[in-house]
C-alpha cells in the first residue's frame, strides 16, 4: 500500500498496556486511559510517529522483535492519506448522519472499523487541510496516525477493515468532499514556480508544448511524466497527462488507475518535464496565453496591502530523527511561534554538531549558512536560545562562536580558536549592507572570506600573507605554521525583510555569497508573546549530540581536534536511489539556471545541489547515528526543502533587488503599460511606446513580462471586440494592480 508503518504498544492478557504504565495520568509518563495499547512502542520508535517508515527491512525487524505489537499507520504526507475519525461514543455517528443529509454523502472509499466501535474513513492526502466538521469527529493528517487490523483494543474488540471497503482487497482511496476542506490558502505562482495545487493557463500551455517532444509510448517516460505532473497537486494535472497519453499507439485507458498509485511528495517535480523536453530538442517556445478580461481586475488605485500567505508544504515543517525532537522543543518553547524557523534552527544545530566529524562518500560536509527573514517583533530570536541551550546542556559550548565578523582576520582567528563553530548573527542584513558600502573594505573582505570558507570544508584555510620583516624568527615561524584543516563554520543569520533586501545588488549575487545562503522568509508578522513551555532539553537530544561528536560523558565531551591537525571523519554513503534523485535535481538546477540567465539570477541556483547534499547528510545522521546512510527519503526531503526556499528567494530577489538592470527593465515596461490604461497595449504597441522593451531580445522580453505576471502586476488579456462587436478581438497587456514597493 506504500503506507508508513510504526509499532504500537499492545494489550496484555490482563488488559494492561505492554508499556507498564497505569494509564491513569499518575504514572511516570502520565499517559491517559484512552491511549492503552495505542501509543508508539518507545524502545523501537523513540520519536514516535516521526519514525514511521515504508522500509520493509526495518518494519520486519520491529515486528520480529515484538510480534505482539499493534500496528500504526502514519497519516498525512507520510502515507498519502487523511482520515476522518468518527467516534459514536461522542455522538460522531449522529453528526455524520446530519452532515450527509445536508451536505452530501461521503464518497466510496476505504473504511476501517476501530476496536472501540468507531469508523475511520480514508481520503487521499493532497496537501489541503481537512477540518473536523462537528462533535465526535476528528481529522488525522500529518503528524498523526491510526491503529489498523489486526490490532487489539483494550475493550476486547479488534481493528478490522470494513468488508466491502477493504483497501487491501482493491478499494480505492477517494478524494475528500469539498465540505470537509478548510478554506483554501492563496498561492503565489510565477514563471518558475509550479502550481502547488494550481496551474495557470500559461503554465498549462508550457507543459503541453514541452510534452509534444516526449514519447508517451515509452513506459518509463510515461510514468515519470505522470509522477512529475502529480507533484503539482493541481486538478488540471491528470487531464494534461491523460491527453498526452492518448497520443501513444499503445494507450489502453489505464491512466486513471495508475494516477491513483502516485504518492504525495513523490520523487519527481514538474520542472523535470521541461528538462527532459529541452534534452529532446524543445527550444522553450510557447504561445502566450491570454486570460479573459472578466478574470482581470485592472489597476485603478492601490489596494489594501495583505501579507503573502505562507504556502510551505507541511512535510517541510518536520524533520526525521532526533532533529525532529528539536523542532518539537522549539515549537513548544517559542514565545512567538515560527514553525519554519524551528526547522532552520534544528538543521543549524545538526550542521555545527556534525562539523569536522562527518562527511559523505562524495566529500559533502555539514557546514551551512542559514538565514531567517521576518519582521521585527515576529519571533526571530528563539533560534539562538534553543541552539545555545542544547549545546550547553550537551557540554558542547565550545561550538558556540561569536556574533559576527569584522574582517578577514576575524574570520580566520575565530576558526583557528574554534575550528568548528556556529556564528549566530542578529542582523545579517546590516553585515551585507556595510559590505556593499563604499570604503568599508574590511566588511567586504569578511564576506569574501565567508564565501571561501563555505567551499573549503574538504581543504585548508590559511591566513592572508602580510610582511614578516619586522617579526622575530619565532613569530615568523609561528605565522607560517598557522593553518586550519577542514574548517567548519556554520552560520545562522537573522534579519528583517527591509534591511536584507535593501542590501542586495547584482554584485551580491555575482560575488557568490547569496547562493550559499539557505534563506527562509516567514510571512508571520509581528506577534504578541504567549506563555510557552520552559526550555528543558530532553536527554535524547543531549545523548545524540554527544554521540555525534564521538565524545564520552564528562568534561572532555566532543572537544575539537586542533586546527592544524587533519580530522578523520566518519563516512556516510548514499544508496543508489538517493544518488539518482540528486542527479535528477542537478539537471533540474541547470535547466533553471539557463532559464534565469536573462534576468541575471542564474547564480542563485548554482549551489542548490550541494546544499541539498549537505542537508541530506545532516538528516541521515539525525535519523540514525549508529548506522547512518543517506537514503532516498532523506535526499527527497532535502531536495524539496532546498528547492522550495530557493524559489522563494528567487521571487523575493526579483521583487526587491536594487541596482539591477533587470529591475530597471521591469520598471520601464510597467510604467508604459500603466499609461495604456483600460485599453492596454498590444505587443506591437508596447514595443513602439517603450524603447527599452523594443531593444530587448525576445527571450529577455518574455522574462520581463513573465516576472511582472508572476507578481500580478500585469497580464496578457483578451479584451474582446469592443462595444461595436465588430472587427478582430483585441489582446493586450493590461496593468492589474499597484506595485507595493512603488506605492
Amino acid at each position: 500500500m506504500g503506507w508508513a508503518v510504526l509499532p504500537l504498544h499492545y494489550i496484555k492478557p490482563g488488559g494492561q498496556c505492554s508499556c507498564g504504565d497505569p494509564h491513569d495520568g499518575t504514572g511516570p509518563t502520565k499517559l491517559a486511559a484512552n491511549s492503552v495499547g495505542k501509543h508508539p512502542f518507545q524502545q523501537l520508535v523513540p520519536h514516535g510517529v516521526h519514525d514511521a517508515t515504508v522500509d520493509t527491512a526495518r518494519i520486519t525487524e520491529w515486528f520480529t522483535s515484538v510480534p505482539q505489537a499493534n500496528i500504526g499507520i502514519a497519516t498525512g504526507a507520510a502515507s498519502g492519506i487523511d482520515v476522518l475519525d468518527v467516534d459514536p461514543r461522542n455522538g460522531g455517528d449522529d453528526t455524520l448522519a446530519v452532515l450527509e443529509q445536508t451536505r452530501g454523502k461521503l464518497p466510496e472509499t476505504a473504511i476501517a472499523l476501530t476496536g472501540g466501535g468507531g469508523f475511520h474513513y480514508l481520503f487521499r492526502h493532497d496537501g489541503s487541510r481537512l477540518r473536523s466538521p462537528g462533535r465526535g469527529i476528528d481529522v488525522k493528517s500529518s503528524g498523526g496516525y491510526i491503529v489498523v487490523e489486526p490490532s487489539t483494543h483494550v475493550s476486547g474488540g479488534t481493528y478490522a477493515w470494513e468488508g466491502s471497503a477493504d483497501p487491501t482487497d482493491g478499494q480505492m482511496i477517494a478524494d475528500a468532499p469539498t465540505w470537509l476542506r478548510a478554506p483554501a490558502v492563496a498561492v503565489v505562482t510565477g514563471a518558475h514556480i509550479s502550481g502547488a495545487g494550481h496551474l495557470d493557463a500559461q503554465r498549462i500551455a508550457d507543459l503541453r508544448a514541452a510534452l509534444e517532444h516526449l514519447a508517451a509510448d515509452e513506459y518509463q517516460t510515461w510514468i515519470s511524466v505522470g509522477q512529475a505532473l502529480h507533484s503539482t497537486e493541481a486538478p488540471e494535472a491528470f487531464e494534461i497527462w491523460d491527453t498526452w497519453s492518448r497520443g501513444a499507439p499503445n494507450y489502453d485507458g489505464s491512466t486513471s488507475a495508475k494516477w491513483r498509485t502516485f504518492r504525495a511528495n513523490g520523487p519527481l517535480h514538474v520542472e523535470s518535464i521541461f528538462v527532459w523536453a529541452r534534452d529532446a530538442g524543445w527550444t522553450g517556445e510557447t504561445a502566450r496565453v491570454a486570460v479573459p478580461a472578466s478574470n482581470v481586475i485592472p489597476f485603478v488605485a492601490p489596494p489594501a496591502q495583505h501579507p503573502l500567505d505562507d504556502a510551505t508544504p507541511s512535510h517541510l515543517l518536520r524533520l526525521p530523527g532526533v532533529l525532529g525532537t528539536v523542532v518539537d522543543l522549539y515549537n513548544r518553547t517559542a514565545p512567538k511561534p515560527q514553525p519554519q524557523f524551528a526547522v532552520q534552527a534544528a538543521l543549524a544545530l545538526g550542521s555545527v554538531v556534525l562539523g569536522r566529524r562527518w562527511k559523505t562518500t562524495r566529500d559533502n560536509w555539514s557546514a551551512m549558512y542559514f538565514v531567517n527573514v521576518a519582521k521585527s517583533a515576529a519571533g526571530k530570536e528563539h533560534p539562538r536560545t534553543v541552539i545555545e541551550s542544547i549545546l550547553e546542556a550537551a557540554q558542547l559550548s565550545h561550538l558556540i562562536g561569536g556574533s559576527g565578523y569584522t574582517s578577514t582576520g576575524a574570520v580566520f582567528s575565530a576558526l583557528y580558536h574554534q575550528p568548528s563553530h556556529i556564528a549566530i548573527i542578529d542582523e545579517l542584513g546590516d553585515l551585507l549592507g556595510n559590505a556593499q558600502a563604499q570604503g568599508n573594505f574590511h566588511k567586504r573582505e569578511s564576506v569574501t572570506e565567508l564565501v571561501k570558507c563555505w567551499g573549503l570544508l574538504n581543504g585548508s584555510l590559511r591566513p592572508q600573507a602580510y610582511s614578516t620583516m619586522s617579526m622575530k624568527p619565532s613569530q615568523r615561524s609561528e605565522a607560517m605554521r598557522r593553518v586550519i584543516h577542514r574548517p567548519s563554520l556554520c552560520m545562522l543569520g537573522m534579519t528583517t525583510p527591509k534591511t536584507f533586501y535593501q542590501s542586495l545588488t547584482e554584485q551580491s549575487i555575482e560575488g557568490g555569497f547569496l547562493n550559499r545562503l539557505l534563506i527562509v522568509e516567514s510571512s508571520i508578522g509581528r506577534q504578541m508573546s504567549r506563555d510557552a513551555d520552559p526550555l528543558e532539553v530532553p536527554d535524547s537530544i543531549i545523548e545524540w549530540c554527544q554521540a555525534v561528536r564521538d565524545g564520552t560523558q564528562g568534561n572532555l565531551t566532543g572537544l575539537d581536534i586542533a586546527p592544524d591537525q587533519v580530522p578523520t571523519p566518519r563516512i556516510v554513503d548514499f544508496d543508489a536511489a538517493a544518488v539518482a534523485a540528486l542527479k535528477e535535481y542537478e539537471r533540474e538546477c541547470m535547466a533553471s539556471m539557463d532559464a534565469l540567465e536573462a534576468e541575471g539570477l542564474s547564480e542563485l541556483e548554482g549551489r542548490s545541489r550541494e546544499k541539498a547534499m549537505r542537508t541530506a547528510l545532516i538528516i541521515a545522521v539525525s535519523d540514525s547515528v549508529t548506522v547512518p546512510r543517506v537514503r532516498k527519503e532523506h535526499a527527497d526531503w532535502a531536495i524539496s526543502y532546498v528547492r522550495h526556499y530557493t524559489r522563494q528567494t528567487i521571487e523575493a530577489v526579483r521583487k526587491h533587488m536594487h541596482g539591477s538592470q533587470f529591475a530597471q527593465w521591469r520598471a520601464a515596461v510597467l510604467e508604459v503599460v500603466r499609461r495604456g490604461g483600460m485599453r492596454g497595449l498590444t505587443e506591437r504597441e508596447l514595443a513602439k511606446n517603450c524603447r527599452t522593451y523594443a531593444g530587448l531580445e525576445p527571450r529577455v522580453r518574455k522574462a520581463v513580462t513573465d516576472s511582472l505576471r508572476a507578481e500580478n502586476l500585469l497580464d496578457w488579456v483578451n479584451l474582446g471586440k469592443g462595444a461595436s462587436g465588430r472587427g478582430k478581438e483585441r489582446t493586450a497587456w493590461l496593468a492589474t494592480r499597484e506595485d507595493e514597493d512603488a506605492a
